[in-house]
């Protein structure tokens, strides 16, 4: 006869009770409230079934005082709670490690949930709510007993390592590891354990390296210790130490050499050797002295090389690149004084020889007064420069060879009527005359003739060099 709120749980519990004879269960923690429920169930269930002879006997008399909502919610209360330790159990069941540690007690918790459910099926609740609370502290118990172990284990290992017992390290680790291979703690000191040989053959290089006293060496082997235990914070400052004073040792190395090479004047060698030095220990005050220093003498190794050279080029009388270089050399030195001086030189060379050279060009000019004398004027300023250039020298002497032959008298004809009086304006009275020939510089002149009674004649007349003579005729012939 089915009972009052049975459901298709109830119909599953016969298969339920063999499937779970063959289970080992894993166990999480329950709900407070299903706790809280369990106990309630168990106090209630208790006055209602007094009988405890036969435990698989059903009583389900003892349950007539319950209407059937009481009695269904009774049920399904129960039902969760079943389920919740079932389900802890099977997680407890699921690790490897406790199934490997402890089969024996899982299978007694797997035999002891089967019971429950017989229990359940027989509507004996009160012993179903009892076994589940003893079954849960069970399951909790195993758990807390299983990460204890291992945790145990491996702190006993841990202290047994620290005081270089390394056999029972190893042993107390492995049986740690045999019971939870995958606890990180137990991992990691297995890891050190097995590279502790290695180790101590770093550590034996370090004490000969110590006695060399060799920092190189010293280095290198406590590098490679804390390459295989990165743990060894002993080992990780001792290396610290070691490196500083491996830096401070490559520093005064360099230092020395820079030092060395700038009293020497290799002042490249000693730049490059204190930049080395300031890649170990840039701070300090004699690394910007001496920086100073190899700057300054090397500024002035470039200003004599480029003094060098200015001098060369004066000398070859290039003036247009002395005063480039001058020019250009003057943005980094512009108080150098000789410096200034070639640059002042090339610029009043290059000036005077620009402008001789458009007499030159045009030479024909020079018989024009006023250009003739701005020649001579410059002629005159650009001597003083001739001393620093033979090639201004000759373009001097050759504007004062124009000038002067531009200068030099020509022969012209004049013809008139022996009755017109004659005279160069500006020059001098000519006369009456028929023909008569007159020197005259080159030049632009005015010839004036004069007769009683006649209109007054004045015409130009340009005297310059030509291939041919120069035939002049002038008479006043219109009466006035």
């Amino acid at each position: 006869m089915a009972k009052p709120g049975s459901t298709s749980f109830d119909e599953q519990i016969a298969a339920n009770r063999a499937k779970k004879k063959s289970k080992i269960i894993k166990i999480f923690a329950l709900p407070l409230l299903f706790v809280l429920v369990v106990a309630a169930l168990y106090g209630a269930i208790s006055a209602m079934l007094p009988s405890a002879e036969n435990p698989l006997a059903p009583e389900i008399a003892s349950l007539d005082p319950l209407n059937g909502t009481e009695l269904n919610a009774v049920r399904k209360s129960l039902q969760k709670t079943l389920n919740g330790v079932d389900n802890k159990l099977q997680q407890v069941a699921n690790n490897q490690g406790i199934l490997n540690w402890q089969p024996d007690k899982l299978g007694s918790m797997q035999r002891a949930l089967a019971l429950t459910y017989d229990y359940y099926g027989a509507s004996k609740y009160q012993q179903a709510a009892a076994e589940l609370v003893k079954l849960e502290q069970d399951i909790d118990g195993l758990r807390r007993e299983y990460d204890g172990a291992f945790a145990s284990l491996h702190a006993q290992a841990q202290v047994q390592f620290d005081d270089v017992q390394i056999e029972n390290a190893h042993r107390l680790n492995t049986q740690a590891l045999a019971i939870n291979g995958n606890y990180l703690p137990a991992v990691q000191l297995q890891k050190r354990i097995e590279v502790y040989p290695q180790i101590q053959r770093l550590y034996e290089q370090v004490r000969v390296a110590e006695v060399e006293k060799n920092l190189p060496k010293q280095h290198l082997a406590l590098q490679k210790i804390v390459a295989l235990d990165p743990q060894r914070q002993d080992i990780k400052q001792k290396l610290a130490g070691v490196a500083a004073k491996l830096q401070g040792q490559e520093y005064s190395k360099q230092f020395s050499k820079a030092l060395n090479a700038y009293d020497q004047q290799q002042y490249a060698q000693a730049q490059t050797a204190l930049t080395l030095a300031a890649s170990f220990n840039s701070a300090g005050l004699e690394i910007e002295t001496l920086q100073v220093k190899i700057d300054d003498a090397l500024n002035a190794l470039g200003v004599a090389k480029i003094e060098r050279q200015i001098g060369i080029f004066s000398t070859a009388d290039e003036w247009s690149t002395v005063k480039i270089l001058s020019e250009k050399a003057l943005k980094n030195h512009p108080d150098n004084k000789l410096l200034q001086d070639a640059l002042q030189s090339a610029k009043q060379i290059m000036m005077h020889s620009n402008k001789l050279d458009v007499y030159l060009a045009q030479p024909n000019r020079l018989s024009d007064a006023n250009i003739g004398s701005r020649a001579q004027n410059d002629i005159l300023q650009a001597k003083s420069l001739t001393v620093l250039s033979a090639k201004l020298q000759q373009k001097v002497q050759q504007v004062a060879e124009l000038v002067q032959q531009q200068n030099q008298s020509i022969e012209v004809s004049l013809k008139s009527d022996n009755r017109t009086f004659v005279e160069v304006l500006g020059v001098g009275v000519v006369g009456q005359f028929r023909a008569k020939t007159i020197s005259l510089k080159p030049g632009v002149y005015q010839l004036k003739g004069t007769r009683q009674g006649y209109q007054t004649e004045i015409m130009p007349l340009r005297v310059e060099k030509t291939a041919s003579a120069i035939v002049v005729t002038i008479e006043c012939s219109e009466r006035i």
